[in-house]
């Protein structure tokens, strides 16, 4: 039955339902898009394209944090491939082979 209301199944009541949500629920997905990456005009933006920190200098986010959009998947494959494009930018950046 439901703490809320004990007469009740769980799915039944709302309130008891709203509050079970509220302290059994937590994410064990992987965390992405807190920094979100595009044009820089954007004032949502906070790394462009080449994953330079809008407003900083020498700062660059290359995680799973610049995804615009959180992807449906294990995220592990695509850090790994923004941590190497942002290696090849720092290269590029410095004239490195």
């Amino acid at each position: 039955g439901c703490p809320v209301c004990p007469d009740k199944y769980m799915y039944e009541c709302t309130e008891g339902l709203l509050c079970y949500l509220k302290y059994n629920t937590a994410t064990t997905f992987h965390t992405a898009g807190t920094c979100r990456m595009g044009s820089i005009d954007r004032p949502d933006v906070v790394v462009d394209p080449q994953l330079r920190v809008k407003y900083a200098k020498n700062l660059r986010v290359c995680d799973s944090s610049v995804f615009p959009v959180v992807p449906n998947s294990n995220t592990a494959a695509i850090s790994i491939t923004v941590g190497y494009k942002c290696s090849q930018f720092i290269k590029d950046c410095y004239d490195l082979k």
